[in-house]
């Protein structure tokens, strides 16, 4: 659990791991301290409190946004790339977009992206599993924003294709 995936404060570095295996748990505990990701940073305790207790509001026209983001995509792609689909997903801000149509390189995708149109993904083969054929691309940013980068991926899908 993390205010930072709840209210998109990254920055925050604040979480909880509720593990229930033994085993599991104990190599929760030694990736979070490999990592030095155990601590909480200077405003975590005070950010977490600020966010759960005063929040609310907020929360609630983030998530209205995200979904407004989430239509916009969706209807580009339904409209001009039918061959590249959105995994479905809910409670999360992220758009899993399978490129394998595309491309069956995902790094290669999101590099050209980067150098050709300035829009910046991530490939899905930085999170392991089967994430190669994939892109990541956040939709938590106000909707102007937003449509700036649907267009640019838009613009990166047609000039990838050509």
């Amino acid at each position: 659990m993390s205010t930072s995936k709840t209210f998109n404060l990254a920055a925050l570095h604040a979480a909880t791991g509720i593990v229930v295996n033994p085993q599991l748990r104990q190599r929760f505990v030694r990736a979070v301290n490999k990592y030095e990701v155990a601590e909480p940073n200077l405003l975590s305790i005070p950010g977490t409190i600020a966010a759960y207790t005063q929040g609310g509001e907020w929360l609630h026209q983030l998530k209205e946004v995200v979904r407004v983001n989430f239509r916009k995509l969706d209807q580009m792609l339904a409209t001009r790339f039918l061959q590249v689909k959105r995994v479905p997903g809910r409670a999360t801000h992220l758009a899993w977009l399978d490129v394998s149509a595309i491309s069956s390189d995902g790094d290669d995708f999101a590099n050209f992206l980067a150098q050709e149109v300035g829009l910046i993904v991530n490939a899905g083969s930085h999170y392991q599993g089967n994430g190669q054929g994939f892109i990541r691309l956040n939709l938590a940013y106000p909707t102007t924003v937003v449509e700036d980068g649907i267009n640019r991926l838009a613009k990166g899908l047609e000039m990838y294709q050509a």
